[in-house]
């Protein structure tokens, strides 16, 4: 199976889990309805199983194009998938700012948050010109 890095095809995480074999019985239930399904940070929580918190656990990720059918899998399955699931704002964030040089390889949140913090300087130097004059 290719990892995310050997693919052009977008993944997208689901649900994430706390322990190993959890997140290997999901697995285990897509890729017997022929989803493909990548456990990103695994082996890190297998090897230092105390930095779950900053590690962010084990993610469960699928293509793009088999999210729709994973998550009505996981879901008749009773997992709460509420939380995971994809937001259209982050969605659509990601589309527009996915092909700028320098934050393509960031997180859709980091590549928000230099966006927002951008704009606010950009916003801030004209009224600093503004009231500059008026303090002299």
């Amino acid at each position: 199976m290719q990892t995310p890095e050997q693919t052009t095809q977008k993944w997208t995480t689901i649900i994430t889990f706390n322990t190993s074999y959890e997140a290997q019985l999901a697995k285990t239930r897509l890729e017997a309805d022929e989803i493909e399904v990548f456990l990103k940070d695994e082996l890190s929580m297998q090897v230092q199983n105390h930095l779950n918190q900053a590690i962010g656990g084990i993610k469960l990720q699928v293509r793009e194009n088999q999210l729709i059918k994973a998550v009505h899998i996981l879901k008749s399955l009773d997992y709460n998938l509420d939380v995971n699931t994809p937001r259209p704002f982050w969605s659509a964030m990601d589309r527009y700012t996915v092909n700028i040089p320098m934050l393509k390889t960031l997180p859709v949140e980091i590549r928000f948050m230099i966006l927002v913090a951008i704009v606010l300087i950009l916003l801030s130097i004209p009224l600093y010109i503004w009231v500059m004059p008026a303090m002299m």
